[in-house]
């Protein structure tokens, strides 16, 4: 009975997926899951990820200047075609819909001279 509970229960854990973890659901939640955009190729990892008691998906993600890494490449990447509205004088913000999520992408430029700054 216990060598058929095994195989039963190692059968089970073979073919169902984990689940997400919570980063994962808040990065589902506005649309920026790797799952939901197969056909890059290529993803940016968020620093932070929380969903907020009223809902809203927060997600953070730094993005170099660099060759491999850039803002232009980032909105590709995700099929963002938001047209970007100055905030300050350091700070870009695009703002789009995912289904029934308002997402806004906040752009902060780093003027410091040191290399990818």
């Amino acid at each position: 009975m216990w060598a058929l509970g095994a195989i039963v229960w190692a059968g089970y854990m073979l073919f169902t997926s984990a689940g997400d973890t919570p980063q994962e659901v808040v990065e589902r939640k506005a649309g920026m899951h790797h799952d939901q955009h197969e056909a890059t190729g290529r993803y940016y990892v968020p620093t932070h990820a929380e969903l907020e008691d009223n809902g809203t998906a927060v997600l953070r993600y730094q993005v170099g200047n660099g060759q491999d890494s850039s803002v232009e490449d980032f909105l590709r990447t995700y099929d963002i075609a938001a047209k970007p509205t100055r905030t300050s004088a350091s700070e870009v913000t695009y703002s789009d819909r995912f289904g029934d999520v308002r997402r806004t992408f906040t752009v902060t430029c780093n003027s410091s001279p040191a290399p990818g700054g």
